[in-house]
């Protein structure tokens, strides 16, 4: 499901990545971003969980993952496939 996500990498070139997940679930969550970063990185994340998914309103959900895998692509983008190791729904 493509839903838009903020990442923070720390010490990253750009503080904050902005992408399209091209899929999450309750462990993890995969998207293409133009960042350098490696495998074991670990980042906070936040995104909201759209009315088709919830089946009542949009829920917004925070926390952190680590970068588990890295997949280069064509062109300055990277897919990065991540592992939530924390996450909280609603507003914090």
């Amino acid at each position: 499901m493509r839903i838009p996500v903020a990442a923070r990498f720390a010490g990253a070139a750009v503080p904050v990545v902005r992408a399209q997940t091209e899929n999450v679930s309750a462990r993890g969550l995969f998207f293409y971003a133009e960042v350098e970063i490696s495998e074991g990185s670990k980042f906070e994340f936040t995104l909201t969980l759209p009315p088709e998914l919830t089946l009542t309103h949009g829920i917004p959900m925070s926390g952190t993952a680590r970068v588990v895998r890295l997949e280069k692509r064509l062109g300055t983008k990277v897919g990065v496939g991540a592992c939530i190791e924390e996450y909280h729904l609603g507003s914090a």
